[in-house]
This record gives structure tokens, C-alpha cells and sequence, in this order.
């Protein structure tokens, strides 16, 4: 894939027949307390041609983003199902082994905010909420048990789309307060 270091851009290269396969990153330092946000926007959806003669469809959907935490011993790409936990551009939750539909679908032009909530003394302690364009599109959704206690990072999947960290953006969404903490520069990994 492609990295744009200066607009935080990221995009797949997309040679003949690459168009069904997922890239991934994932940030370099772990979150262990406190709530924190990254936000990532979808700026462009791909539709490369299929090949001539190609006997199988290709992967639905088509353009595809995860967003979510995974631990260090996770692979780069969303969902490991016992060592992450993410949402995904249809609004499906893939939280261990178990994959459900907790919000609508987002896509092209929308911003994606994932918050982590590691705050011992918050009613939601150990969740995991979907923001979409500032506005929560699900209730928080507990982390597998098998994550919690882990330092968890920040993490993007994606599949036919550009994508951009939205999370230096200006913020002017309904959820920001003060307490929650933006993912910041020390805590990502150079996309």
C-alpha cells in the first residue's frame, strides 16, 4: 500500500487482481488506562475492474474498513479473532470469535471514531464504541475478556478505499469531552 506521510493518507496500490486483498496497520504504542479516540476518515472508495474471465465474484463487500484495538500479539490485519476487537464499515462488531450487527453501515466521506474506554471508575470501563461523524451509532460494547488488562492498540483494516487520520482534524462532533483523550501523535504509528 501506499502512505502519504504528510496528509496521514492511506490507500492500496491496486496492480491486477490485488483489489481482494486487505491491508492493515496498526499503531506502535499500547493504551493501558484512561478513554481514548482515533477517527479515521474515507475519503475515496476504488472499483478496479475484474479480471477477464474471472469465474468467482469478487469479495462483498467491495470497499471494506475495520476500525477498532487489537493487542501486540495480534496480526496487522482486523479482526484477529482471539487477540482484537473492531467494527467494520457494515456495522458488524467482531469482538473474539463472535461477529454481530450493532449499527448501520458507513462508507464514503464519513468519519469513523472509535472510542476505548480503560477508566476503571466509569460505568463503561473496558468497552469499545462506534461514532459516526460525531454522532454514537451504538452502545458501548464490552471487550472480550481476553483483552482486558492488555495494553491495546490502535488499529485500521481496509479494502478497496483511500483513508485518512482524521484524528488531528479539528473536532466538532457531539461526543468530545473533556476527559477522553485523542490518540496523539506519540501513540500512533506513522501510517
Amino acid at each position: 500500500y501506499e502512505i502519504a506521510e504528510v496528509t496521514g493518507v492511506q490507500t492500496c496500490a491496486l496492480p491486477i487482481c490485488m483489489q481482494y486483498l486487505v491491508a492493515g496497520a496498526r499503531a506502535s504504542v499500547g493504551l493501558k488506562s484512561g478513554r481514548y479516540m482515533f477517527e479515521v476518515k474515507i475519503i475515496e472508495y476504488k472499483n478496479p475492474a475484474e479480471p477477464a474471465g474471472a469465474k468467482a465474484p469478487s469479495p462483498k463487500p467491495r470497499n471494506l474498513l475495520r476500525v477498532g484495538f487489537a493487542s501486540n500479539e495480534a496480526s496487522v490485519i482486523l479482526p484477529d479473532l482471539a487477540e482484537s476487537v473492531c467494527f467494520d464499515s457494515e456495522g458488524n462488531l467482531y469482538a473474539g470469535k463472535e461477529r454481530k450487527k450493532v449499527a448501520q453501515k458507513f462508507g464514503h466521506g464519513q468519519v469513523a471514531a472509535v472510542v476505548l474506554n480503560l477508566d476503571a471508575a466509569s460505568p463503561n470501563a473496558n468497552t469499545i464504541s462506534l461514532f459516526v461523524n460525531g454522532s454514537r451509532v451504538c452502545e458501548p460494547q464490552p471487550l472480550p475478556p481476553s483483552l482486558v488488562g492488555k495494553p491495546l492498540y490502535p488499529a485500521v483494516a481496509y479494502r478497496n478505499i483511500s483513508l485518512q487520520d482524521a484524528t488531528q482534524a479539528p473536532w466538532q462532533g457531539k461526543m468530545r469531552r473533556s476527559e477522553e483523550r485523542r490518540v496523539g501523535k506519540e501513540c500512533r504509528s506513522r501510517w
